[in-house]
């Protein structure tokens, strides 16, 4: 079997969770013996320098590329409100990757082309005129739900209007293309069943954002007590929880456990967060190893107050056993039970009885934590759900 993976940056380094979910799913796939090519973006905003990839990775994935200057650009955004397209959408399209796309096709014959997220989508005409393969979407979330709670937390009048807006367009945009598929891959049961009141008839696949967790050994010994947050700050959901709990919930935690301190990490840090730190809360942006900084650290948070799909970081905050407390909406479509493997705080005061909670009760927390890592062993190890992918897509061939 031969699979093309269209995806909207480079799947590498796999530091966040939109390129582990892409990078984890390709390997389990070739590791089942698929042949699988990749075509992504080098965008402006996630640039890799492309001599520092892997050469494994390279290799076995047949990695191309195209540059793209996905930047937003005020004015251009300010037009496209007299557009009926969505600007999260169209900045994605490129007459180089089209070319090249359709170079691609014409020289191999494929019999999948798994679009990993919507916005590759763009490219199912390009797909269609030269290919037979079957069109696959890899959804990562369902984007316009994004927007519309984004949208409903903004106080700001003409931002709620905007964001409403680019929700409704998005909302339009995954419609129609969920009509243009041949088959959809989601992350999650819950998304499943909202795609298919969007009108989505076709076959589906549940496979969730998954780490290779044999390879994963928690290390339960953690010197001291301290709070750690690790997420992509480029994403704005991630941006407002994280200044939700600085604003609201940390300064009380703060005044009340002298023996606490915070830690906050993720790729792209705004420089507004950095205004936060002092000698107990450390922002530290970027770091080098993901799950040597969550082992060094006792009790992580997820602030979540919009998004959609799987939080990739409680996965594997899940595979190292550590204790989560996370808001609904951050642990949103887990096969989680609130206080056996993850504790679920949505309210300031629930979130500081919860850190009260672990860190008056060490036991508790030690069990959490190991419940968690059960957890993941059972639902998202990476093999298993690899093989449950290439099982569908040999299906679709049929």
């Amino acid at each position: 079997m031969k699979v093309l993976q269209l995806c909207p940056r480079i799947p590498y380094p796999p530091v966040d969770g939109g390129t582990i979910g892409m990078y984890n799913l390709s390997n389990s796939l070739v590791d089942y013996g698929v042949e699988v090519k990749v075509l992504a973006f080098n965008t402006s905003k996630h640039f890799v320098e492309e001599n520092k990839i892997n050469p494994h990775y390279r290799s076995t994935h047949q990695l191309e590329s195209v540059y793209l200057d996905n930047s937003v650009k005020p004015l251009k955004a300010f037009l496209n409100i007299f557009s009926s397209e969505s600007y999260n959408i169209c900045r994605f399209y490129s007459e180089d990757f089209s070319a090249k796309l359709k170079d691609i096709l014409r020289k191999n014959d494929f019999d999948i082309v798994q679009m990993d997220y919507i916005t590759m989508a763009l490219y199912i005409k390009d797909i269609r005129e030269i290919s037979k393969a079957r069109i696959v979407l890899r959804a990562h979330n369902v984007e316009h739900r994004i927007w519309k709670r984004l949208a409903a937390e903004e106080k700001n009048p003409f931002k709620k209007w905007y964001l409403t807006l680019l929700a409704k367009r998005l909302l339009i945009y995954e419609k129609s293309v969920l009509q243009q598929i041949d088959a959809l891959v989601t992350l999650t049961e819950e998304e499943t069943i909202i795609f298919r009141e969007m009108g989505y008839t076709g076959p589906v696949c549940i496979a969730p954002t998954c780490f290779y967790i044999s390879e994963m050994p928690p290390i339960e010994a953690v010197s001291g007590f301290s709070l750690f947050h690790l997420g992509a700050m480029d994403w704005r959901p991630n941006q407002e929880g994280m200044e939700w709990f600085l604003i609201k919930v940390w300064p009380r935690i703060r005044d009340r456990w002298k023996e606490i301190s915070l830690y906050i990490a993720g790729n792209n840090m705004p420089d507004r967060f950095f205004n936060y730190a002092d000698s107990r809360c450390k922002v530290e942006g970027r770091v080098p190893d993901a799950q040597a900084y969550m082992n060094r650290h006792s009790l992580m948070i997820v602030p979540l107050l919009a998004g959609s799909g799987i939080r990739v970081k409680i996965v594997e905050g899940m595979a190292l056993g550590k204790t989560i407390i996370s808001t609904s909406q951050g642990a949103e479509g887990l096969h989680y039970k609130h206080m056996e493997n993850i504790i679920i705080a949505d309210t300031e005061q629930q979130m500081i009885d919860a850190v009260d909670l672990c860190f008056s009760n060490p036991e508790l927390m030690k069990d959490i934590g190991k419940n968690a890592r059960h957890l993941a062993e059972d639902y998202y190890d990476m093999k298993k759900v690899g093989a449950n992918v290439a099982k569908f897509y040999s299906t679709l061939l049929q």
